[in-house]
């Protein structure tokens, strides 16, 4: 499998996914204009849930049932987690969208 970057929706260049800001906005290394993450509540709530689901299916495997395995599964799913966001950001990087200059950034005129 082929690792996936983001991509400029404005000059369609691909640049490295340590650019992207989740939160804030930021400029495209390539075309200078502001970008920010099209957030998308599947997006967000996606990566919970196959943390669960896998951590789930990994406890049951493992020979957890009941009630152990709701509370093993729940606490396997924290470090499995974080496994899921990498490979989010390698394999299926977030949408993103063209965006206005930030409000902190205009303050002394540095966005020109």
């Amino acid at each position: 499998m082929r690792e996936r970057l983001p991509k400029c929706p404005l000059c369609k260049s691909e640049f490295h996914y340590r650019h992207v800001d989740l939160e804030l906005p930021f400029r495209c290394p390539a075309c200078d204009r502001w970008l920010r993450v099209a957030h998308s509540y599947w997006y967000a709530v996606s990566g919970s849930l196959a943390a669960m689901l896998i951590s789930g299916f990994v406890c049951f495997g493992l020979g957890a049932r009941g009630g152990y395995l709701v509370l093993y599964a729940l606490f396997a799913s924290i470090p499995i987690f974080f496994f899921v966001v990498f490979w989010k950001m390698h394999f299926a990087p977030p949408k993103l969208e063209p965006s206005t200059t930030p409000l902190d950034t205009n303050v002394l005129g540095l966005n020109q």
